[in-house]
């Protein structure tokens, strides 16, 4: 008996693995697309794709559509004076040279007896100390250090001149944390 009941069921597998085969391959040779009775109650009336069949679908189903528009093109690049800084850092030096191209030179400062800075976090390969020197000598000032990195204030007048020192590979604003 149990014997019977196993040989049913695989059976019945059998019969409808065989039945999805023939769904997916798509009838290959046939006209008909019909599914097996027993399968067509489950199918959707609209199927999304049709897996290996290069027949065109019938008509009045969507089935993707391609695109033949060609891409909109890219817009150009913007240009970086000084790549270590990154976008958001080097629109701040050009804002700044812009509207006082020698502030540095002359002593000019954001009217606050300070010139404006800017919390930065820079990566170093090499010359960890060279480049706090020159931080120290030149307005900056650099609050932790590290083997590879300083955490400083940096005067947005010098960090054009910054990202070019030595060792240096990547100058980053720091964002301070939100607190709640």
């Amino acid at each position: 008996m149990r014997r019977m009941v196993l040989i049913s069921v695989a059976v019945l597998v059998v019969v409808t693995l065989a039945g999805s085969a023939a769904l997916l391959v798509g009838n290959r040779g046939t006209q008909s697309t019909q599914a097996p009775p027993a399968l067509a109650a489950t199918m959707p009336d609209h199927p999304v794709a049709y897996l290996g069949n290069r027949e065109s679908p019938p008509a009045g189903n969507v089935v993707n559509e391609v695109n033949e528009d060609p891409l909109p093109e890219l817009p150009p690049k913007p240009h970086i004076e000084y790549p270590n800084l990154g976008y958001a850092l080097d629109q701040k030096v050009s804002q700044q040279q812009a509207n006082s191209p020698s502030s540095r030179d002359q002593g000019e400062n954001d009217g606050a007896g300070q010139p404006p800075v800017v919390p930065v976090i820079i990566h170093l390969s090499e010359n960890v100390d060279s480049v706090v020197t020159f931080l120290e000598d030149n307005g900056g000032d650099p609050r932790n250090t590290g083997d590879d990195y300083i955490e400083a204030y940096v005067p947005v007048s010098l960090l054009g001149e910054l990202s070019e020192q030595p060792g240096v590979f990547r100058v980053r604003e720091l964002i301070p944390a939100h607190t709640r």
